[in-house]
């Protein structure tokens, strides 16, 4: 019995250096990953903007890389709404080799219009985008690890304090007018147009189309709207169209 024990203790010890050389391998193996100098390129698209990052990765280490995984997302600090979701996959990066993780992170206005309630918070309201990255991978095709750090950027909006009133026609006039103040805090120009509704979501009419340009300040402007006096009911609203690129953002701006 005693035998026995003794031998098991040996095998325990034994099996405990194992992991303790592994573990200090693993560690001093781990130190000897090195990240060379990230490239970063930004193309327009029609709908928004792509950023394409390119890390190359040396593992001058002693065991492969397995499973490295980036994952980006980009969250409207006001509301909370995700806007942006990205991932990108390395399977396996030997080890004494360099690899390159190549991330596309892209901003589809398109898209960010389908969710209303974040198109209405970046359009009228100065906010923080918050951007989350979480990068895992596996050291040695044992030992998992995952980190994870977060950074933020202010928002400009490009309809910023956004007030409107507004004139409506009186008996047998086919004209609403709607005056508008607010400031483009956003770095890029755009246009938009004005459309109002019945309350039945009939289309009474559009206004023309207003250039907006980088940093510009309205205060007091004046859009006219034609109205069809048929479908005039009293009561409705105003919708405002922003044109950016190819993309169309469009919301509320006014009730009557």
């Amino acid at each position: 019995m005693k035998v026995a024990l003794r031998a098991l203790s040996i095998s325990l010890i034994l099996l405990w250096l194992f992991v303790s050389m592994l573990l200090i391998t693993v560690l001093y193996s781990a130190i000897r990953i090195e990240i060379g100098q990230v490239s970063t390129e930004t193309e327009p698209t029609e709908t928004g903007a792509r950023l394409i990052i390119d890390v190359p990765i040396h593992n001058r280490g002693f065991h492969d890389i397995t499973d490295l995984e980036l994952s980006i997302d980009v969250v409207v600090e006001l509301t909370g709404d995700v806007i942006m979701s990205s991932t990108s996959y390395v399977p396996i990066i030997r080890k004494g080799e360099e690899g390159h993780l190549v991330h596309v992170i892209e901003l589809n206005l398109t898209e960010i219009a389908e969710n209303e309630r974040a198109c209405r918070a970046l359009v009228l309201n100065d906010t923080n985008l918050i951007m989350i990255a979480r990068i895992s991978l596996t050291y040695a095709y044992m030992f998992r690890a995952e980190i994870e750090a977060n950074s933020t950027s202010p928002w400009g909006a490009p309809m910023s304090g956004l007030t409107v009133s507004l004139e409506l026609p009186g008996p047998g006039e086919g004209e609403l007018v709607a005056i508008l103040s607010f400031e483009n805090h956003a770095s890029f120009s755009y246009s938009f147009q004005l459309e109002a509704f019945n309350h039945l979501g009939d289309s009474l009419g559009s206004s023309g189309t207003t250039d907006v340009y980088a940093n510009s300040t309205f205060d007091g402007l004046a859009i006219s709207i034609p109205v069809d006096t048929a479908l005039w009911t009293g009561s409705g609203y105003v919708l405002a169209h922003l044109f950016i690129g190819s993309a169309i953002l469009t919301l509320e701006v006014a009730r009557f």
